[in-house]
C-alpha cells in the first residue's frame, strides 16, 4: 500500500496549484480534489505516522477552496466540506501520533 500511496502523492504534487496549469499532470481543480478524497478514503482504516505525513504532503497541494463562479458551485461545496472534515481529522490524527509509536489508526469519514 506504501508503494501505490507514494505513487498518487507524486502524481498529486506534479499536479499542485501553485504550478501552472499547463505545467500540472492533472489541471482540474475538482478532479484533483475528488482524487486526494477517494485516497484518503482507501487509507483512513491505516493510518501510521508515515501514511499521515503523505496525506498532509499531498494536501498542501490542493487548491484554497474559495467559490469559484466558474466552478459548478454546488460540487465545489461538497468537495470543500469534505476536505474540511479530513483536514479536522488529521489535525487529530497527527496530534495523536506525536505522542504514540507507529500505531494504526482509522479516520472516521
Amino acid at each position: 500500500m506504501r508503494t501505490a500511496l507514494s505513487l498518487c502523492e507524486m502524481f498529486i504534487r506534479c499536479s499542485a496549484t501553485s504550478l501552472a496549469k499547463g505545467d500540472r499532470l492533472i489541471d482540474d481543480k475538482l478532479f484533483l480534489m475528488q482524487f486526494f478524497l477517494d485516497i484518503t478514503a482507501n487509507v483512513c482504516n491505516a493510518l501510521t505516522k508515515s501514511i499521515v505525513k503523505l496525506l498532509w504532503d499531498m494536501y498542501e497541494c490542493l487548491p484554497m477552496r474559495l467559490v469559484n463562479v466558474e466552478s459548478n458551485a454546488e460540487g465545489w461545496l461538497f468537495l470543500s466540506q469534505s476536505l474540511d472534515n479530513i483536514n479536522r481529522s488529521l489535525i487529530t490524527v497527527d496530534l495523536a501520533t506525536r505522542w504514540s509509536d507507529d500505531t494504526l489508526f482509522t479516520l472516521d469519514l
